[in-house]
């Protein structure tokens, strides 16, 4: 699924109260542009703001340079194992 078609592009407006949050993810960001291999993982409960603050980042990331896939987890209860790789 393109980024284009997908939630990540369907979000828009002001990032409110994250900053730091973003501050973390973006750092992870420069480490990877610099070959530092890592990951971080966005979770929380539902409406807190979990798609905005990646929104925010996919588009740093891409400003950047980056290459990104988007791909989303099925609903509980559908789980297929490695549905959101697949789907990117």
């Amino acid at each position: 699924m393109s980024a284009e078609r997908g939630i990540v592009a369907d979000v828009t407006g002001l990032l409110v109260g994250r900053g730091a949050e973003l501050a973390r993810l973006v750092r992870v960001l420069e480490s990877a542009g610099a070959g530092t291999a890592g990951v971080a993982l966005v979770g929380g409960d539902a409406g807190i703001g979990k798609t905005r603050l990646v929104t925010e980042l996919v588009a740093q990331a891409r400003d950047r340079g980056f290459q990104v896939l988007v791909g989303q987890c099925a609903e509980l209860g559908d789980a297929l194992p490695y549905l959101p790789l697949a789907d990117a």
